[in-house]
């Protein structure tokens, strides 16, 4: 990552846009020009989860801390008026966001590692990630390489 890394990949989508040629014979806008479609060989049954909010990206640290303050009206809680309570677990399959979306790591760091405010926090991924340094349940998962999953390319199988 780096400063404004993002702006490389808008870049990238923006070029034919700028010069004119979206829908051209052998143009495109950046985006990958093939699907892959996948197959489960077989797969768990998962429930329904009863919590219906949802807490935008960036704000979930602020869950952590006042998440029972938290409104729909003024942090853009999704799917309930408001949350009932702080956030006190977290479950994180493969990424890295707990420490690295934010723009203050050292404070994220220091929120992470008291254990009265997140109380649990349970990873599974398979590399050894900033994140997964604080789990108190780390879990290696496979990599795709070893997915026995069927894809399909394409049409293709």
């Amino acid at each position: 990552r780096q400063a404004a890394g993002e702006q490389t990949a808008r870049a990238i989508f923006m070029l034919p846009i700028l010069l004119g040629k979206i829908g051209l014979p052998g143009t495109n806008n950046g985006a990958s020009d093939f699907l892959f479609h996948t197959t489960d060989v077989m797969t768990m049954p998962t429930g329904k989860n009863p919590v219906s909010a949802k807490v935008p990206c960036f704000k979930w640290l602020e869950a952590v801390e006042r998440g029972h303050e938290m409104t729909a009206l003024t942090d853009g809680i999704k799917g309930a008026p408001k949350l009932d309570t702080d956030v006190k677990c977290v479950f994180m399959y493969q990424g890295n966001w707990l420490l690295n979306q934010h723009s203050d790591c050292n404070a994220t760091a220091k929120i992470l590692a008291d254990e009265s405010k997140l109380e649990f926090i349970f990873v599974m991924d398979n590399h050894m990630t900033a994140s997964a340094k604080f789990a108190d349940i780390l879990l290696p998962d496979i990599t795709w390489l070893e997915n026995s999953r069927i894809v399909a390319f394409s049409t293709h199988l």
